[in-house]
């Protein structure tokens, strides 16, 4: 059944795919054939139909007319419609014909090659050279922005001529099939155009490749070969010349102020009053262009100087030369940050005059206008001077650092890089003060506010920690630890406290509104500090109270044990009898209960259970119990009411059970643990040496029941 079916399928698709591959390969416009080319048939096309257009045949001009002027004949069978978009189309495919020929002969434009040089360059020459290389840069960029515009424009023609092929295809007979001949006919001679173009370009953009090498490696030839003439070694010359370029910095410099307070104080009404103004504006950044331009001649000037000052006998400071070197880039970068705002707001000038409508406009609006465009491009040209004279003077400094190094030895090459380094650490730290990082409110909070704030906290911190530290020296000598300890911690909250205000006030908060910033504090609290604050407070309530200080030694409800270390913001920290630190919440010691074992006072009075067997003496019992508690060096003695003692308290299953109450020191109350286990050592010994006993549970069967149930065994067996 299956073969059935791919039969019947075989049957009805193979004519079909036949048919068009037929027809594509009859109608493919791309197809070259080394078969001899006859005149395309519009209704017709065959494979090969464009090489009979190739420009580069003998007769090409003539083939071409032919076509046209067949064409033109079939134009009468058209409609009137069909006839004048004929029209169209043929006028495109002779004009593009005609480009075609006229391009395929000329050749590929050569540019010019790179100058002969010399075997030694002054400092003029090399930046000649230099100019070449940043021209011929100029050169490849532009080209390569043309490369990809064509690349993108036969991408376009491409597709156009795709898709009249395909409508080409689909046509079979009639006016319409012809009319659509031609179309393709236009679409691949605007192609082949495109394809002509790309070529060309590509050849100028590899040409100016080769020549951008070219000077890339006569600069550096160039650089290698560099020599100051004597006449440039004159450094009075090289000094006048920083002196005239100082003047004319000057005249730039009033003369932009003066543009800028003509332009700040017009005052307009109207729209041509406001035009003025935009006007007098853009003559400001004119003047300022001016400026910045003169601004780095003159540094250029004093690099040159500075160039001829090391090849000269004067030696000059190498230390100097770095600090000029840094305030040198600093003012670039200004000066290049105030071009890009410049070169932004004037380049949205123009665009704005070229589309504001020009017939709504009074003469004398549209003439300010014209001047305002006028302007910026002035400007924009003065603009891109600037850029090549940045360049000038970026790589005159960096032949300056060359000579620089080359005149001095290892060692002081060495300092001046790190002292360059540290001159630019310095300069960067400065532009971080000057920069605007935030705001609180309506207070701009720059780099040197940050700085202020972290200095007068750190200051406040060290204080503190030291007044903490003294504390905790007299503490240690004195009874008065705790207390010393309470002090420190509360001096150190308000020092902080003190510092922070100081600090925010220095830099222009305002606390003036005291409820704002309680109420943003309570939201804060609301959200996200609840835990925070609480612990906080409990910390400052722990330590005001004074029922837990610094040195106690506590037992926790959990039956954690250990010494009080610190009593901190957020937690107690307890060491435990083991060595180990215990980190607990304040609110968790504030909300709890707590044994307290040394609040009131250092001792304690303990109580230690005993048994000893029923029948010895009570007597006996007593007297070695209180010998045993008066060996062991933890118990008090001589304090009147606190000797030990020895209580019966209870008659056991087992045992006639007594309890030893010891009023222990210091040391023993806050090891309470050792200090049970001592005592019972010496009671044990104590027991022994009087022979007295310590019971153990005895235990004794009575058989009462039960016993005729079981067999009597035979005594036989």
């Amino acid at each position: 059944m299956s073969s059935l079916y791919l039969r019947l399928l075989c049957l009805i698709f193979l004519p079909l795919l036949a048919t068009t591959a037929s027809a594509q390969m009859q109608f493919l416009p791309d197809s070259e054939s080394s078969e001899e080319v006859t005149l395309p048939q519009l209704a017709a096309l065959k494979t090969g139909w464009w090489g009979y257009f190739d420009p580069a045949a003998a007769d090409a001009e003539q083939r071409h007319a032919a076509f046209i002027d067949g064409v033109s004949n079939g134009l009468s069978r058209l409609s009137q419609i069909e006839r004048d978009e004929g029209e169209r189309l043929l006028a495109a495919v002779e004009n593009n014909l005609a480009t075609y020929r006229e391009l395929s002969g000329n050749p590929a434009l050569q540019p010019e090659p790179v100058p002969d040089g010399s075997e030694e360059y002054s400092f003029e020459q090399l930046l000649r050279v230099l100019e070449g290389s940043r021209v011929s840069g100029r050169l490849v960029a532009d080209d390569e922005r043309e490369l990809n515009r064509k690349r993108r424009q036969l991408d376009s023609d491409g597709r156009v001529r795709d898709q009249a092929f395909k409508n080409y295809i689909s046509k079979t007979t009639g006016a319409e099939r012809w009319l659509q001949g031609l179309r393709l006919v236009q679409a691949r001679s605007q192609q082949a155009l495109s394809e002509l173009r790309l070529d060309m370009v590509e050849v100028d953009y590899n040409s100016a490749q080769q020549v951008e090498r070219d000077f890339e490696a006569r600069l550096a030839f160039a650089r290698s070969r560099l020599v100051v003439p004597a006449e440039d070694k004159d450094v009075e010359k090289a000094a006048a010349r920083t002196a005239a370029a100082e003047k004319q910095v000057a005249d730039a410099k009033a003369a932009y102020e003066e543009a800028e307070l003509v332009a700040a104080s017009f005052v307009f009404n109207d729209e041509a009053g406001k035009a003025e103004q935009r006007l007098l504006q853009h003559r400001a950044y004119k003047k300022g262009a001016d400026f910045g331009l003169q601004e780095i001649v003159r540094m250029q000037i004093d690099a040159e100087y500075w160039l001829t000052r090391f090849y000269s006998d004067s030696r000059p400071s190498l230390s100097q030369h770095k600090q000029q070197e840094q305030k040198w880039n600093a003012l670039s970068r200004e000066i290049t940050k105030e071009r890009q705002a410049w070169k932004e707001d004037i380049e949205a000038e123009i665009l704005l005059v070229r589309a504001s409508p020009g017939e709504d406009k009074s003469p004398r609006v549209s003439k300010l206008l014209d001047a305002r465009v006028a302007v910026a491009t002035e400007t924009l040209q003065v603009v891109s001077a600037q850029e090549d004279a940045q360049q000038d003077l970026a790589f005159t400094l960096d032949v300056l650092n060359e000579v620089a190094a080359s005149r001095v030895g290892r060692v002081k090459r060495w300092i001046g890089t790190a002292y360059s380094q540290f001159l630019s650490a310095r300069q960067w730290l400065r532009q971080l003060n000057a920069t605007t990082l935030f705001e609180i409110g309506e207070t701009p909070i720059a780099g040197d506010d940050v700085f202020a704030v972290f200095w007068i906290i750190l200051i406040a911190v060290i204080l503190s920690k030291s007044v903490r530290k003294g504390l905790a020296r007299v503490g240690a000598e004195t009874a008065s630890q705790a207390g010393l300890y309470t002090f420190g911690r509360l001096f150190h909250y308000f020092i902080i406290f003190v510092a922070i205000l100081i600090a925010l006030g220095s830099i222009g908060i305002d606390f003036s509104n005291l409820a704002f910033i309680a109420g943003a504090l309570g939201v804060g609290i609301g959200f996200g500090l609840q835990n925070i604050v609480n612990n906080f407070v409990s910390g400052l309530i722990i330590l005001f109270e004074g029922t837990l200080r610094v040195g106690d030694y506590i037992e926790l409800d959990t039956g954690v044990t250990g010494t009080v270390k610190a009593i901190n913001a957020r937690s107690t920290l307890i060491k435990t009898n083991d060595n180990i630190d215990i980190i607990v919440p304040n609110a968790e010691i504030a909300s709890n209960k707590l044994t307290n074992w040394t609040l009131g006072e250092y001792i304690l009075r303990m109580r230690i259970p005993f048994g000893v067997a029923y029948g010895t003496d009570k007597e006996l019992v007593k007297k070695a119990a209180i010998e045993a508690a008066n060996n062991v060096h933890f118990t008090l003695k001589n304090m009147k009411g606190r000797d030990p003692d020895v209580w019966l308290v209870e008659f056991g299953d087992s045992s006639m059970n007594y309890m030893l109450l010891v009023w222990v020191n210091r040391q023993g109350a806050r090891r309470p643990t050792r200090t049970l286990a001592t005592y019972l050592w010496a009671l044990d010994d104590a027991f022994k040496e009087h022979g007295n006993e310590i019971p153990f549970p005895q235990r004794d069967l009575h058989l009462r029941s039960g016993l005729d149930k079981f067999p009597v065994p035979d005594e036989n067996t």
